[in-house]
């Protein structure tokens, strides 16, 4: 799971996660982090320990998150086209109608995976 935040430019995309961060529910993520923290699970590859980690504390969001512009965020995307084993990437949408469109209409067409796709059609 990957979350989308793109606007028109890279400075645009970083206000728009910085609102989020700055509105996020401190006492629920703390809730969430402790949860986490007391997986029997104790191997740290383990998706909790992960997740949790690697978001840099007390992020509102347990999965990856590519922030940018359009076009930031399709040559992240086609980077994580490149690695050996990924087929494909569930995408989640910060405003899920408005990010699906613009996903389809703004970011979609500056992918480079997307060539093949293209030609064939």
């Amino acid at each position: 799971m990957t979350i989308v935040i793109a606007d028109e430019t890279d400075e645009l995309a970083q206000a728009k996660w910085a609102h989020y961060k700055a509105g996020a529910d401190i006492e629920a993520l703390d809730y969430r982090d402790a949860q986490a923290a007391d997986d029997p699970n104790k191997d740290p590859l383990s998706l909790p320990a992960r997740r949790h980690s690697s978001a840099g504390g007390r992020v509102p969001a347990i999965s990856g998150i590519l922030v940018g512009s359009y076009a930031t965020v399709a040559r992240m995307l086609d980077q994580m086209a490149e690695i050996p084993g990924v087929d494909g990437v569930m995408l989640i949408f910060d405003d899920f109608i408005e990010g699906m469109e613009t996903f389809g209409t703004r970011v979609m067409p500056l992918m480079r995976c997307r060539d093949k796709v293209r030609a064939a059609n």
